[in-house]
């Protein structure tokens, strides 16, 4: 009797989380970098966009930017795309009705080919704390509300590194402009759930980027 309760126990706890499994799986999207202000294509580049139940993360695979200058990468979300005029971009993010948000997700440094691999885990309901870390916020302080909606990540450039100022430039909006010159140069649009493949489940402007058109 009680090998049988036991394996029992064994079995319901398996279903229990077979369910689990089915109800927190996560969902992937992929997407080529595209340049800034031309929108083309970048070959050879892919960013990864994985949306859980109460966090998206990303990971940029990108090239084309210059050796060794330093970058910043920005969540842009709009919460209510379908309010966007002729597609989300930034002039978007100052209407009401879009409950949008566009703030520092990563930062670091183009190797000596100009590669680099960036990484980001954004939890809803989180924004970054910094100064010069939250771009545009029409959310009310909150970031992040639906994790299914429409995401856009952009890279930026702070030109070269200056000396004692790298940490900065790799984490706020501006350092290093001047004497560098900042700039939005590559982005990746995330449409709500559009191409989206199930995956394993886990247990986080004063100048513009340019208009993106749906689809793009």
């Amino acid at each position: 009797m009680r090998t049988k309760f036991g394996l029992t126990l064994i079995l319901a706890l398996i279903s229990m989380l077979a369910v689990g499994n089915a109800v927190y799986a996560a969902m992937l999207q992929k997407s080529p970098m595209s340049t800034l202000p031309n929108r083309e294509k970048i070959a050879g580049t892919e960013t990864m966009l994985v949306r859980n139940a109460d966090s998206v993360e990303v990971t940029i695979n990108t090239k084309g930017l210059m050796p060794d200058w330093a970058y910043t990468v920005w969540w842009i979300i709009f919460h209510h795309p379908e309010n966007c005029v002729e597609g989300c971009g930034a002039d978007d993010l100052d209407r009401e009705d879009v409950d949008g948000a566009a703030f520092w997700a990563t930062g670091g440094l183009a190797d000596k080919n100009g590669n680099a691999t960036f990484t980001a885990q954004l939890n809803a309901r989180e924004l970054p704390s910094g100064d010069d870390q939250v771009m545009k916020d029409k959310t009310g302080g909150i970031g992040l509300m639906d994790t299914m909606t429409e995401i856009h990540v952009v890279v930026r450039t702070h030109g070269k590194q200056i000396a004692g100022m790298v940490d900065k430039q790799i984490s706020t909006l501006n350092a290093g402009c001047p004497p560098n010159q900042c700039a939005n140069e590559q982005f990746a649009v995330f449409e709500p759930l559009t191409s989206v493949t199930p995956v394993q489940p886990r247990g986080k402007l004063t100048t513009t980027w340019g208009k993106i058109k749906q689809g793009q």
